[in-house]
This record gives C-alpha cells, structure tokens and sequence, in this order.
C-alpha cells in the first residue's frame, strides 16, 4: 500500500508540473528555449520514473497501473533525449509527445476493457474518460 501511495503522490506531483510548465509556457512564452527543454525533460523524465514505480505497486486487480512500465520507459527514454539535445526540442517535441499522448490514451482504453472483463460496473466511465482526454 505504501508504494501505491508513494505512486499517486507521485501522479500529483507531476500532473501539477506540467501544468505549472503549461501555465510558465502560456505567461513568458519569450522564455528562453534552452530553459524550456531542460523544465520539459525534468519533468518527463520524473513523470517516467513514478510511472515505473507505479508499476511496480501493488493494486486491487493490477490494473490501474499495468501498462506504465512501458510507457514509463517511454517517458524516461523522451525526457533523456530532451535533456541532452535541449536545442532540438521544437523539432522533437510535436512527434515524440504526440506519440506518448497516443499510446497513454491506448493503454487507458486497454485499462477499460480489461476493468469490463474482470467484472467492474463503471468500466464505461474509464473508457469514457480514456477516449475524451487521449
């Protein structure tokens, strides 16, 4: 339980830092370039590495966090990449993140499908959620 605590903590945490990323991106957009690549990555890679630890806690039917190894990797792999080559960001962040928002909408409806066949009423709503944000 522990781990699953320290996981959702972990989801907090980086759903607010993209949203404060969002919100510095939309208020100074003049920002320097270099600095947006190094926020971005950071909290991409960090995204990734609560993602692997997600993983690897222990929930009800495991699904909640099933496929977030994968995408975990995925995330730590982008932010790596952002991190070391800052100046190619605009040109690698459109396709990378479009990929990664992609594949997390998947996994989502995957979640869905697989919360119907272990018996779960509101399997709908995770699916209906999955397809309106992914």
């Amino acid at each position: 339980m522990k781990l699953i605590r320290c996981a959702k903590a972990g989801y907090i945490v980086s759903a607010v830092a993209f949203i404060a990323l969002g919100l510095i991106l939309t208020i100074w957009p003049e920002m320097s370039m270099i600095t947006i690549s190094y926020a971005a990555g950071a909290i991409v890679l960090a995204s990734g590495i609560v993602r692997i630890v997600g993983y690897f806690s222990k929930d009800l039917y495991s699904l909640a966090f099933q496929f977030d190894l994968e995408f975990g990797i995925l995330m730590v792999v982008l932010g790596t990449i952002v991190l070391f080559h800052p100046e190619n960001l605009m040109a690698f962040i459109a396709a990378a993140f479009g990929i990664a928002i992609l594949f997390d909408g998947l996994f989502k409806i995957r979640i869905a499908l697989d919360s119907k066949r272990f018996g779960i009423k509101d399997w709908w709503l995770i699916l209906s959620l999955a397809i309106l944000a992914g």
